[in-house]
């Protein structure tokens, strides 16, 4: 698969690459795993969420097979897994079915219109935007500043820019990623480098 072909259907690629076997749902009083086990929410995610005092609605963009979703639903009363495989969404849904504040969302982040504007105030990615076809990601940066309120923030944990990237990896130079963060209404308060990654913290 080169980068056109995965631009034109990344919902194949994503819906089938990742899947493995169906993980077993677990127990209602469920231990997470220990934080060093995910250090990308143990040191990017956590600290933000514990310095915010409205702790309401968290919207987890590009959830997957819920790997941050546990965590999440410690701290806010009600969490949103939002992801456009149906497997992984489904696969999520078993191993939280008895979490009560989490809920899940079946769409592309570049289509959030099932949740109303001005709801989330929190709301994060680990290595999604990186993924995601350049059109899509102007989409989904302008749903993300239509959702959350006014006080509400966005960490988006990503490589960018990436220049010659793997297909799945489409190119964005600093700049334009940028560009489609002002215009789609947000501002970058504050980057800084994460691991691998760099961290965008981002206020509507």
């Amino acid at each position: 698969m080169n980068k056109q072909e995965y631009e034109k259907n990344p919902v194949g690629y994503w819906g089938t690459v990742m899947i493995d076997k169906e993980p077993p749902p677990l127990p209602a009083d469920a231990k997470h795993p220990p934080l060093n086990l995910n250090p990308i929410w143990a040191c990017c995610m956590l600290p933000e969420i514990t310095a915010k005092l409205e702790r309401g609605v968290c919207l987890d963009l590009g959830c997957g097979g819920g790997r941050y979703l546990g965590y999440a639903s410690q701290y806010f009363k009600k969490v949103i897994g939002i992801d456009f495989s149906e497997r992984n969404l489904r696969n999520a849904s078993k191993l939280f079915y008895n979490f009560k504040n989490i809920e899940f969302l079946l769409t592309s982040l570049g289509d959030l219109s099932s949740i109303m504007s001005n709801t989330a105030d929190f709301a994060y990615s680990s290595a999604v935007f990186m993924h995601m076809p350049n059109t899509t990601k102007k989409l989904a940066l302008a749903e993300l500043a239509r959702v959350l309120k006014p006080d509400g923030y966005a960490i988006l944990v990503e490589i960018v820019p990436i220049l010659n990237g793997a297909f799945d990896c489409p190119d964005i130079t600093q700049q334009e990623w940028n560009d489609m963060i002002r215009e789609a209404g947000l501002i970058i308060e504050d980057v800084e480098t994460a691991l691998t990654f760099k961290k965008h913290k981002l206020c509507s």
